[in-house]
């Protein structure tokens, strides 16, 4: 029997040795930053999970439409980036209560937990002080973690109910549409306060836009029926898609994670890409159209966090500007130059706006919105 030639028995031997170092490679750059790799990162995810998880979600989360939205009547209490306690509560609509609920309705926001006005309490709230100077009520339906589908939904079905006012702001921050590609919530961010969150996912195809509904559609599901569903959604969410696998070649995945890394953030880029500003206007102007169809008045309310609320530009500034020029009726609120401000956050680049800032921005909108003609 013929030797091996001794060249290709190093080369073989190479690529071997390449192979195991390429593999332990994947295992520690998951221990380092989760979500790395996807056959790593989904069994860990559902194996810190149990029973009392998905139960708590269900009971106040859960929603086989829109993936999770409170129930009304619950409440939170949590503590914020400067250390300080927070609570939210929300109504028998399902709006956040406080004093912004009280008097004739004038106005409901819905987005975010930018909208929602996450680490204040409930009179702290920019839509709080819109309605004291607009004197009526601002219902706040801004929920945590939502990207753009999910807000424009959630107004949807406000339509089809009776719990939208005469004029319904849209806020807009710089993560929601990046939400709106994913079908999963950990996908996008590991360790997100929402560990079972399964939402609608949109993406642009052909020059249209498919969206498809959440996944989790029987809130039956045990944990080990929600892991088959991850992973039945990982091909059509783009974050899951991005990841590396723990597979042959092993080299070859190594450079995939490193590709997606040196990337950038998708937070910046997906809304400079066309299949992202494509998806963003579907939202925003079925938005708009739902509003006006329904004798509302539409405004967008651009919510910058504290990460790109000093830079000269925002993520999304090309698709607004866009949209402007498409429909200059349509009134669009930039409130960066309000929360550029000292102090508008809860702590200094972290959080979200403090009372004051929320101050701030609800003292803008009040003064655009008088500004409109028979408003």
């Amino acid at each position: 029997m013929q030797r091996p030639h001794p060249a290709l028995l190093a080369a073989l031997l190479t690529l071997l040795l390449t192979e195991l170092i390429s593999a332990g490679g994947l295992v520690l750059a998951e221990r380092r930053r989760p979500g790395s790799v996807l056959d790593l990162f989904l069994p860990a995810h559902f194996a810190g999970l149990d029973k009392v998880n998905r139960t708590r979600f269900v009971e106040r989360w859960y929603d086989p439409e829109l993936g999770w939205a409170p129930r009304p009547g619950m409440s939170i209490e949590e503590t914020n980036a400067a250390g300080a306690r927070w609570r939210a509560s929300w109504d028998g609509r399902g709006a956040r209560a406080g004093p912004g609920n009280l008097g004739p309705p004038l106005a409901g926001a819905w987005g975010d937990s930018f909208t929602l006005c996450d680490d204040v309490n409930d009179g702290e709230t920019w839509e709080v002080t819109l309605a004291q100077e607009l004197g009526g009520a601002v219902l706040n339906w801004g929920v945590p973690g939502y990207g753009l589908d999910q807000s424009v939904l959630r107004f949807e079905r406000a339509l089809r109910g009776v719990d939208a006012p005469p004029i319904a702001i849209l806020g807009v921050h710089t993560d929601d549409l990046p939400r709106a590609l994913g079908a999963f919530r950990p996908f996008y961010v590991a360790g997100t306060d929402v560990p079972l969150g399964f939402k609608p996912v949109s993406a642009a195809q052909d020059g249209a836009v498919q969206v498809r509904p959440s996944a989790w559609t029987d809130p039956t599901l045990d944990l080990d029926a929600l892991e088959a569903l991850a992973w039945g959604v990982a091909p059509y969410d783009v974050y899951a898609s991005a990841m590396a696998r723990l597979r042959p070649p092993f080299t070859w995945n190594v450079a995939r994670l490193l590709t997606t890394r040196l990337a950038g953030e998708r937070t910046t880029r997906s809304w400079q890409e066309p299949e992202g500003a494509l998806v963003a206007r579907y939202w925003l102007d079925r938005f708009v159209q739902a509003a006006r169809a329904a004798d509302r008045t539409p405004v967008l309310l651009l919510l910058p966090g504290p990460a790109s609320a000093t830079a000269p530009t925002q993520p999304y500034d090309d698709v607004i500007a866009v949209l402007q020029a498409d429909d200059p009726a349509l009134l669009v609120v930039d409130a960066a130059p309000e929360v550029r401000r000292a102090g508008s956050f809860v702590a200094p680049g972290k959080g979200h706006l403090s009372r004051e800032g929320n101050q701030r921005v609800g003292r803008l909108l009040a003064t655009r919105l008088r500004a409109v003609p028979d408003r």
